[in-house]
């Protein structure tokens, strides 16, 4: 479903271009010298305009149908309880800051949308909360809001029909697509949340986790603040959430400054991953990368970990602070490229500017400022080298 998504956005420079095309064709047609040519260009008008028509609707209704899909779950979160954190289309990202709804920036790869909202708060140890409905929202709210659509292409024609039967099918596929239990582009959907939620008081828990973490650094509570607990006894990751849980774990030691115990951590998570989602292993890569530099800065480690895969991986998350952190400190401490780390760095203060996450921009600056510090530190050691004992 991700590849579709791509290839339908892929269109919309056509879809432009096309348009344009069609309208020059339809009033630049009575320019025409003889009414035989005027024929000729309106009947090419009429023949292209069912393919615009296409395009069109598909690239509105994706559109359309990612807003109803996070409207669905921010409607049935409310419904169980759940109070609002964000709301994502693309890279565009609405939080609630101080009773006002304010926009950022923020984009995962594989995920065109997102509604972030924090559960009630649990009075047990079973981790019971309402996460059916909550997970079946968005799906739900695009089957719903296309079986009218659909109803009411049988009233209509022409190209009216054409665009209601769209609107309608790519609807149900999403709604489908969300709620039968699958990862897409290495993403767990809704319907995979549901099954693992329902499996085991672990995964419940670690949802919840999930869930209340992202609320909570929204609100700007940093990672070290929050309760340990959460972060321990995680054990191998045996699905998405859990593998969530190991990743969380390693950025909690890294802001508590103890950085040989998260580059110990993130190596043998790596080596053992379990069940974990191929997005969560690479978060690690990065982080053991980043434990790598500033720390004994070893060519050949550097290599092996900064792969062609990793830097896509990056490259992919560009609206993540940590992404601009890691950078900074490749080009800084290993590549030496004076220009190339400022740019990262002033990259890095841009991301502070929008990202949605207050709560994780102190823990950042503290492990930029580390980079610094090592850099200065490493400058010293040769410019100034020991005295040897000479005979």
């Amino acid at each position: 479903m991700e590849k579709f998504k791509k290839v339908l956005l892929s269109l919309t420079p056509y879809a432009v271009g096309f348009t344009i095309g069609l309208l020059f064709i339809r009033f630049g047609a009575t320019t025409g010298e003889t009414v035989g040519e005027y024929e000729d260009v309106r009947r090419l008008f009429y023949i292209l305009l069912p393919l615009l028509v296409l395009l069109v609707s598909l690239l509105v209704g994706l559109l359309l149908h990612i807003i109803i899909h996070e409207a669905g779950h921010l409607a049935a979160g409310r419904l169980s309880g759940y109070s609002f954190v964000s709301l994502r289309v693309g890279n565009l990202t609405i939080i609630r800051e101080e009773d006002k709804l304010v926009r950022k920036k923020y984009g995962i790869a594989g995920a065109s949308g997102q509604c972030l909202m924090s559960p009630p708060d649990v009075a047990d140890t079973q981790h019971k909360f309402p996460f059916i409905f909550y997970n079946l929202g968005g799906g739900l709210a695009n089957i719903l809001f296309s079986i009218p659509l659909l109803i009411f292409s049988f009233l209509a024609s022409g190209h009216i029909l054409s665009a209601l039967l769209i609107f309608a099918l790519i609807g149900i596929i999403l709604g489908v697509v969300n709620i039968i239990p699958m990862k897409i582009s290495g993403i767990a959907n809704d319907g995979l949340n549901i099954i693992t939620c329902c499996k085991s008081l672990k995964n419940r828990r670690a949802l919840w986790i999930q869930l209340k973490f992202v609320a909570l650094v929204t609100q700007g509570v940093r990672l070290c603040d929050m309760p340990q607990e959460w972060v321990e006894d995680i054990g191998v990751p045996t699905d998405a959430l859990t593998g969530f849980l190991a990743s969380l774990r390693c950025c909690y030691l890294l802001e508590k400054g103890e950085i040989e115990q998260a580059r110990d951590y993130a190596k043998s998570v790596i080596e053992n991953p379990g069940k974990m989602l191929e997005l969560h292993k690479s978060e690690l890569r990065c982080e053991l990368l980043f434990c790598e530099l500033i720390g004994e800065c070893r060519a050949s480690e550097i290599e092996k970990l900064y792969t062609a895969k990793l830097r896509k991986h990056i490259k992919a998350h560009a609206t993540h602070l940590p992404k601009h952190r890691l950078i900074f400190a490749y080009e800084r401490l290993y590549a030496k490229d004076e220009a190339k780390a400022y740019k990262a760095l002033t990259n890095f203060e841009r991301a502070c500017l929008h990202t949605p996450f207050k709560g994780e921009i102190a823990g950042e600056r503290e492990l930029v400022e580390l980079v610094k510090q090592t850099a200065e530190l490493k400058r010293g050691i040769q410019c100034h080298p020991q005295n040897q004992d000479s005979t």
